[in-house]
């Protein structure tokens, strides 16, 4: 008899013991550690970086916020799980301002092209590693170029 209480309350430190790890994991998440901002007239593009954080899909190891305003309004907002920091950045490519998401494992990237003459995004399909996108394409792309490389166009 002893023995089984010892057993279970063993388990049932060990089970306080993982409650506690894990909501010290979530609200460590909340933290951002590093913030990207571009800023382009009354336009402000930020990237908010997140560690381990717990989304319906899962644990995320690190959970960026793309997030756009104009002056103080949020028009837009998306997030994009990665496996480490430096897999999602900010790029200005002359005309678009890109946001890249890669994925170091598998080999591809996905970007977020925003055209702020025009005010709209693009996110591309999934491309596998390559020498890059004709980036003067976005100014205004073709049926096929669409059909090629863009999964979704929004306006903003």
């Amino acid at each position: 008899m002893k023995l089984r209480i010892f057993t279970y309350l063993k388990k049932l430190k060990l089970a306080v013991i993982s409650v506690v790890l894990l909501s010290s994991l979530t609200l460590k998440s909340q933290e951002i550690v590093e913030k990207d901002e571009v800023k382009i007239g009354s336009i402000i593009l930020q990237l908010h970086k997140k560690q381990l954080v717990e989304t319906d899909q899962g644990f995320c190891e690190v959970y960026n916020e793309l997030i756009l305003l104009r002056g103080n309004k949020m028009i837009y907002k998306n997030s994009i799980c990665a496996a480490e920091l430096a897999d999602v950045t900010i790029t200005e490519r002359g005309y678009p301002t890109v946001v890249e998401h890669y994925s170091s494992p598998i080999g591809w990237s996905q970007f977020y092209v925003f055209d702020f003459c025009k005010m709209r995004l693009f996110i591309t399909k999934k491309i596998q590693e390559s020498s890059g996108l004709p980036w003067k394409k976005f100014i205004d792309p073709e049926p096929q170029f669409k059909a090629q490389f863009l999964e979704k166009e929004e306006s903003f």
